[in-house]
């Protein structure tokens, strides 16, 4: 039996963070299909001390969604595919083509990723 869906929705899919105090906001930074299933990465609003619960999302074909243990907390929203080295470099997450996922070497203390 698959995920509750209503009208299209799959409310078990949310991606969501703690509100505070502080108050702050939660949405997808980044989504992309890799090694067979979709990958998203959540982000919060640059308030400090906020947006526990974001990081990077893994949804099988069931449409069963799971946080990776590995997911940084930030306002990740890029995505690319790395073709030399064949991996997905998502937020600051890198992932092979069979799924294995860890910080991403490529990038920078300023933010943005190196070749």
């Amino acid at each position: 039996m698959g995920p509750l869906v209503i009208s299209g929705v799959v409310p078990s899919l949310a991606l969501k963070a703690e509100l505070g105090p502080p108050r702050t906001e939660c949405g997808v930074g980044a989504l992309m299909a890799w090694a067979d299933r979709l990958w998203a990465v959540s982000y919060v609003s640059s308030a400090g001390k906020s947006g526990v619960g974001t990081g990077l999302y893994e949804i099988d074909e069931n449409l069963v969604g799971r946080k990776r243990p590995e997911s940084r907390v930030g306002t990740y929203t890029n995505r690319f595919v790395h073709f030399p080295s064949n991996q997905l470099i998502i937020g600051r997450m890198s992932l092979t083509r069979s799924g294995r996922c860890g910080p991403s070497r490529r990038w920078c203390r300023c933010g943005c990723v190196r070749s």
